[in-house]
């Protein structure tokens, strides 16, 4: 393949007449078409390479690549993809016609993800775009709503076509909710330090599963001393809690020590009496306040981490001082911590957008449909055993399985505000007028009768607290 590519370049290097060329000859032909897509990777990624310049990325991306069928991509061809996804958008980025160029390039990407055979190729994907969204525009999230509608219309295009083609549309079914839950979950801990910080003051946006599941393990409780002050704080952290969890609580504690330790100092001055010089305890924080514990530093490159991860015990020593956090990343396009950086925007939150009709019913609708589907089973008793027969079984157990996976996906989200304050609001009701039982109870709906027990079961119990514990000593 290079002998036959470097005897066609010459010092010019390709036009785009010669692209087609090679395009036509050599991947549209099955034996080479691997091949040839590899030349085509290496001369986009390697600035030593120059048979092609802007103008040939450019035609190869707009009219090439969308030659290439989503079902058959191979793993090549994909990489070769993105690379050029990444070259438009470096090329557009100042320019009125990027967001039609970037649609080109998703569309085609969303089809890969959601269509290709190889389920090795359709994850490539799918993390390429929650990548892609998470991080849109220049403060992050500014297409999550875009992200959301594209997913549940595909949800609702596959189990749309369930009866007609079930394999196919439960293979997108299950790809659009893997795409949705591996976008939660990476949001969740990309913008854990923010989370925390609104929970903490009171509008904090947790999983339903979470609000049950941590009143069922065992905390953590972490021992925070900040330096040069005998002031001492217990947490209590839960093992499936991050690093960027624990840096919200110990930023939001040093920051309330700070503003007592400055009025105190404020009073002394005031009655002429000496205390803390002021070079002892800064005004404002710079920044994530920096952590050490059992010698080493938790840096924000631990952020996504999880306490359970780096291995913390009970009653573990976090040491807390201010001043410039070391950094471990080096070289440009290194994106920043969310601990760094301004907190998202609340109408870009994805759990938040999932909660929103119709979205929401629709998840609920397609649980309901997934767990009665019941593909078209053979008539006559000769046939039960017979491949066709098997093949049902099989596609009815895949649909079960995807119930249980739209079950979980809604176990991420926040419990529906909804429903909770409808529960929450019982108590306050002399004779019950005003509540719907027939809406928030749904017997003939048996995931929904589950999901507001849940929440009637969440209530029941005493909500989780952190234990701020503070030994002020004046000297």
């Amino acid at each position: 393949m290079p002998r036959v590519c470097g005897a066609v370049i010459k010092a010019k290097g390709l036009s785009l007449e010669q692209v087609d060329i090679l395009w036509h000859c050599l991947v549209e032909d099955a034996e080479c078409y691997d091949d040839a897509l590899h030349w085509f990777l290496n001369q986009v990624r390697s600035k030593d390479q120059h048979a092609m310049g802007m103008e040939t990325y450019k035609h190869l991306f707009l009219e090439k690549m969308p030659q290439l069928k989503p079902e058959t991509i191979s793993m090549t061809g994909l990489n070769l993809f993105q690379h050029l996804c990444n070259l438009a958008r470096l090329a557009t980025s100042t320019l009125d016609n990027a967001s039609s160029c970037e649609l080109c390039g998703m569309d085609q990407l969303w089809g890969i993800a959601l269509r290709a055979q190889s389920a090795d190729i359709s994850r490539a994907a799918i993390q390429y775009i929650n990548s892609y969204y998470i991080n849109a525009g220049k403060t992050g999230l500014e297409k999550e709503q875009e992200f959301i509608r594209k997913c549940i219309e595909s949800l609702l295009m596959a189990s749309a076509n369930l009866e007609k083609e079930a394999h196919s549309s439960l293979t997108s079914i299950e790809r659009g909710l893997l795409m949705l839950k591996t976008h939660l979950e990476a949001f969740r801990r990309r913008f854990a330090y923010h989370l925390r910080q609104w929970q903490i003051e009171g509008t904090g946006i947790s999983s339903h599963l979470k609000a049950l599941s941590d009143k069922q393990s065992l905390p953590l409780r972490i021992v925070c001393q900040p330096a040069g002050l005998p002031d001492k704080m217990t947490i209590e952290m839960y093992p499936s809690d991050q690093v960027a969890d624990l840096r919200a609580e110990v930023t939001h504690w040093y920051e309330n020590l700070q503003k007592e330790q400055m009025n105190q100092q404020a009073q002394l001055q005031e009655f002429g009496q000496s205390g803390r010089q002021q070079g002892d305890f800064p005004g404002g924080l710079m920044g994530p306040v920096r952590m050490i514990s059992s010698g080493h530093e938790l840096t924000t490159d631990y952020d996504e981490k999880t306490l359970h991860e780096l291995g913390f015990k009970d009653m573990q020593m976090v040491f807390v001082s201010l001043g410039a956090p070391r950094r471990e990343r080096k070289g440009e396009g290194i994106q920043l911590p969310a601990s760094c950086l301004p907190p998202p925007q609340k109408e870009h939150i994805p759990m938040l957008l999932l909660l929103q009709e119709p979205h929401l019913t629709t998840l609920f609708d397609l649980l309901e449909m997934l767990a009665c589907f019941k593909p078209p089973s053979p008539n006559t008793e000769k046939l039960q055993d017979s491949p066709e027969s098997a093949r049902c079984e099989e596609l009815h157990l895949h649909a079960e399985n995807l119930s249980r996976r739209v079950w979980e996906l809604l176990m991420l989200l926040p419990t529906c505000p909804k429903m909770l304050l409808a529960f929450q609001n019982i108590s306050d009701e002399t004779n019950g007028e005003g509540l719907c039982w027939k809406e928030l109870l749904r017997i003939k709906s048996p995931h929904k009768l589950l999901y507001a027990l849940e929440i009637i079961e969440a209530l029941g119990k005493p909500n989780r607290r952190i234990h701020r514990e503070s030994t002020v000593r004046e000297t």
